[in-house]
């Protein structure tokens, strides 16, 4: 079925959703990788895509799982001059060369790779690498978004990338990576990084007194970027940092030589000692804490009163005046700053 010029040339933005269940449904079980019976219907649907030509947005999900071929989705993203921001989810390598030579407008891209808990840990690594996928846009993406990543030192950097969210990323190298790569960045999300493995090793272990092993990598690699030369551990532009736990923060050291914006911490962990260097680090000027389900509210309770103690007394020795603090009432109304409350 053709599409309509008339109707798909107002399209703007696309969103193709998991449909696996779905195909599943209503055929055989699916095998992973490209297949004729699989296209058929994806596409059919491609197809239609490929002509909304001021299309600016899209998001494709199951890539690799649904069999979209590599051939396929580079022809279908070659007709689509306008888009500047493009989501792709359980890509794996096969996928790397689909960006060659299109979306010049592309200013925002988010890459989702299919992960197999069984795998290799450096197996797991090395096809999980973003790089081969960003070839000619380096200097041209303003937004990065990485999901069951590998970054390595030996990539070429994003001079203009301001925007950079990352969760269950594998980053060997730390902050040095990081700095090198994305000098430029003004915003910062986190959420989970892994330290010595894909598959284990986990930040969130460093509040565990059972993980002594994982405690002692953070300690290690810690002390390390400590001692390297401020500016390569520092982003001077950094305005606001988002992380599910400041664990990972503390691991990688991130100096903000002119105080952040705002922090926005999603968990609290029982880690005063992490909470205070965070603060010490990046001087914000607001800070905002929240549990992520509200069935974590007890435990959330709970921790964040172990963090309350250091963030009291940096903030009296900080210039309190010009701090605003976003945290749940139930605790501000505990530790007697309602008036700080916003």
């Amino acid at each position: 079925m053709d599409a309509d010029p008339a109707r798909t040339s107002s399209l703007r933005r696309f969103g193709l959703e998991d449909l696996t269940d779905e195909y599943t449904a209503m055929h055989e079980p699916m095998m992973e990788g490209p297949n004729d019976a699989a296209e058929e219907p994806i596409g059919a649907v491609l197809k239609i895509v490929g002509s909304c030509l001021n299309l600016v947005a899209l998001s494709l999900a199951e890539i690799a799982p649904f069999g979209i071929s590599p051939v396929l989705l580079k022809t279908t993203l070659g007709y689509l001059t306008q888009l500047e921001d493009l989501h792709l989810l359980d890509i794996t390598q096969t996928y790397q060369d689909v960006l060659i030579g299109v979306l010049r407008n592309l200013r925002s891209l988010l890459l989702s790779f299919a992960f197999d808990a069984l795998c290799n840990p450096k197996t797991a690594r090395e096809t999980s690498d973003p790089f081969p996928f960003t070839r000619g846009h380096t200097s041209i993406l303003e937004k990065l978004t990485l999901r069951d990543a590998s970054l390595t030192s030996d990539s070429e950097s994003f001079p203009h990338v301001r925007v950079l969210d990352l969760s269950h990323v594998f980053v060997p190298d730390g902050i040095r990576t990081l700095v090198r790569l994305f000098p430029g960045i003004e915003e910062l999300m986190t959420r989970s990084f892994y330290l010595s493995s894909v598959i284990g090793d986990q930040l969130l272990l460093l509040t565990d007194p059972v993980s002594t092993d994982v405690q002692e990598v953070v300690q290690s690699a810690r002390g390390e970027y400590m001692t390297m030369p401020v500016h390569e551990r520092s982003w001077p532009h950094l305005r606001r940092v988002t992380t599910r736990d400041v664990s990972e923060l503390y691991y990688l050291g991130v100096l903000c030589p002119n105080g952040v914006v705002q922090l926005v911490m999603s968990n609290a962990r029982p880690r005063a000692d992490v909470m205070a260097n965070v603060l010490e680090n990046l001087g914000p000027k607001c800070i905002s804490c929240r549990a992520d389900f509200d069935y974590l509210w007890p435990a959330f309770h709970r921790s964040a009163s172990c963090l309350f103690q250091p963030f009291l007394q940096w903030l009296a020795a900080s210039d309190g005046r010009n701090i605003v603090v976003r945290w749940p009432q139930e605790l501000l109304k505990f530790w007697h700053i309602v008036t700080l409350a916003y």
